[in-house]
């Protein structure tokens, strides 16, 4: 059976997500994305159904600093969670680069991470 890297981005974006989801094509045209990769973006990050470490670790301290609102969700077969996190952070840095990101706001938050054995590992 062949492996499924799984990666999650969590971000700050005031747009709504109807349009999110409408220039998300472009956005992965850009960023030279896998065809094979699976993206879901989610409204509200407590509706992502991870797994328990990823509940009781990330996605509590995202819910205390209350930065995020979205969830960019990577699944890509034949590849590791931190290949799927690399080719989760193109699509991010090319989402900042869109219309999503105007006017550039005064804070700007993001975060990808991936498993790597019993932790969630920050992708630098």
């Amino acid at each position: 059976m062949e492996k499924t890297g799984k990666a999650y981005c969590f971000i700050k974006c005031d747009k709504p997500i109807a349009q999110i989801e409408a220039i998300m094509p472009k956005i992965r045209k850009s960023a030279l994305t896998p065809d094979k990769l699976e993206l879901k973006v989610t409204e509200g990050i407590n509706s992502i159904n991870g797994d328990e470490l990823l509940q009781d670790t990330v996605i509590r301290d995202l819910q205390e600093e209350g930065k995020c609102n979205y969830v960019f969700e990577a699944n890509l077969q034949g590849a590791t969670n931190k290949m799927t996190a690399t080719e989760l952070r193109d699509i991010f840095n090319q989402a900042y680069q869109s219309p999503l990101f105007e006017p550039k706001p005064e804070a700007f938050y993001g975060t990808i991470v991936y498993r790597n054995g019993n932790q969630y590992e920050q992708l630098e």
